[in-house]
């Protein structure tokens, strides 16, 4: 039994570890074409984005993922599963909902003040939409893993990644729609991989909403969002500081 837990528990990082390097491959392809069709503020703009993006995944949903994960498993029943994961994907799309709906209205001012330059509102508005799909993804991400369904997490990373990379690479570069095109490369790919997750976890969720459920697990979740938050100024300070003090493309070519 310890051998096959063993073996399985081998395999099992492996899958998991393939989309990490993957990631990794898909963004040293990009390096050139943001260098190519890019101005060092434009990947500037699309680095504090996903800062940005860092901020609201962890501040949106309020760490609610990290309370399914602690839960999940104490479901006895498959009629419990499926209520801890409907409540659990209903909060998120409404949080993340909420959340573009705030990006959206006020995008010329939210564009300035998080992004560090004018004329970037449709980049930021793009922008939000990718981070709410992104959001909602999140969640589903958990939910392979924890219902064991690593064949699927790995087919569904790898089609967020080439789809990422192939619009972007037609987008920003045959079609010179150069940022605008980079945005919309990172939406689909996170839109292409939502439809996906949804449609293969799609016999677990059910029209069910439990306000207990919910209560139980955001008193677990809530005060993970502090720390969550601290260590999100630990590893993003250096960024925050050079758009602040010095300029977007400073912090382009920092990311670079």
């Amino acid at each position: 039994m310890s051998n096959n837990f063993l073996r399985s528990f081998i395999k099992d990082s492996g899958i998991y570890m393939l989309p990490t390097f993957l990631s990794q491959g898909i963004n040293l392809f990009l390096v050139p074409l943001y260098t190519r069709v890019l101005k060092p503020s434009d990947y500037g703009a699309i680095d504090m984005l996903k800062v940005f993006s860092s901020l609201a995944l962890l501040v949106v949903a309020l760490e609610i993922n990290q309370a399914f994960a602690r839960f999940y498993a104490d479901e006895k029943t498959e009629q419990d599963k499926k209520i801890i994961c409907s409540t659990t994907l209903f909060f998120t799309i409404f949080t993340f909902l909420f959340f573009l709906l705030i990006c959206q209205i006020f995008a010329p001012a939210l564009s300035v003040h998080l992004l560090g330059e004018k004329g970037l509102v449709t980049f930021f508005r793009i922008g939000s939409v990718y981070i709410t799909a992104t959001g909602i993804l999140l969640f589903l991400n958990m939910q392979f893993r924890f219902e064991f369904k690593s064949k699927y997490y790995v087919i569904n990373a790898i089609l967020l990644f080439l789809v990422t990379a192939i619009v972007s690479v037609f987008l920003a570069y045959f079609m010179k729609l150069e940022l605008i095109g980079m945005a919309i490369g990172l939406l689909s790919g996170s839109l292409a991989s939502l439809g996906y997750g949804l449609w293969v976890l799609s016999p677990t969720y059910q029209l069910v909403f439990s306000k207990e459920k919910l209560k139980e697990m955001l008193k677990f979740s809530l005060p993970l969002v502090p720390s969550g938050i601290a260590i999100f100024f630990t590893a993003y300070m250096d960024r925050l500081m050079i758009n602040h003090y010095l300029s977007l493309s400073d912090v382009g070519l920092y990311g670079i």
